[in-house]
Parts: structure tokens; sequence; C-alpha cells
């Protein structure tokens, strides 16, 4: 019979962050743009870096904004939506601007970094062909 085979590519770049792909995808990027099949399962780890190694100036203003609420505020906040646009200007443009959406504001800072700026990250990735599953972790 037939024997099925699983095979894993690690594309993963150290150090690398959201910020530096959002003017185009690095090399390991076009790779798996260019080769994905409909059969594959795409895990995406990404966004930490740009959190705990090289946060943007925005960043930093933003997670000073949480550390200085008392959790209850940051428990009960909510962000109603984002720009739906990826960010060109490190973290200080649409990412800055969804803040308004948000109480506290810098949630929705949070909630355009994790979500729109993932999700548009994962469209370029496949933006040739989709993967049967596409797996989101940081």
């Amino acid at each position: 019979g037939r024997r099925n085979r699983t095979s894993a590519i690690n594309a993963a770049v150290e150090a690398s962050t959201l910020n530096e792909r959002t003017l185009g995808l690095r090399p390991q990027d076009k790779f798996i743009r260019d080769n994905i099949q409909e059969d594959d399962v795409l895990v995406v780890s990404v966004g930490g870096n740009d959190i705990a190694l090289l946060p943007c100036p925005c960043t930093i203003v933003s997670i000073l904004g949480i550390l200085c609420l008392p959790p209850s505020c940051v428990e009960n906040g909510c962000a109603y939506g984002t720009v739906p646009v990826d960010d060109c200007c490190c973290g200080c443009g649409p990412s800055l601007c969804s803040c308004l959406c948000a109480c506290p504001p810098c949630l929705g800072y949070f909630r355009h970094l994790f979500g729109t700026r993932i999700e548009k990250y994962i469209n370029k990735l496949t933006s040739k062909r989709k993967p049967a599953q596409i797996l989101v972790c940081m």
C-alpha cells in the first residue's frame, strides 16, 4: 500500500518581527507563499518579538498604558474594532488609530497588532494557495 508521508519545514527567522514584514515578505516567507499546497498545514508563530525583543515606540507606550491601569480596567475593557489595514509606520499609524476603537485605548493597539496585522501577514503568505489549516501561536 501507499504510505502517508509527513514532513515539516521550519522557516522561522530568529529575532524577526511582524514590524519588519509590513513593507514586504522576508525570503523565507516568500518560499512559503510560493510552495505551500492545499493539503498543507501552516503554523504561524509571530508577534512575540514585537513585544519582548524589539518593541517600537508606540508598542512601549501602549504597554505602559496597560501597566498603569488597574487590573479590573484591563479585564473589563473592550476593543470594538480596528483600522482594517496593515501598518507601515512601525506600529504608529493604523495601529495607533485603532486606539480610538477601544476602552481603554491601549487595548485597540494590541487588537490591531495581534488581530489585523497578523491576519494581513497570513493573507500575504497564502496569497497564491490556501492551506488546509492555519494555526496561529505566539
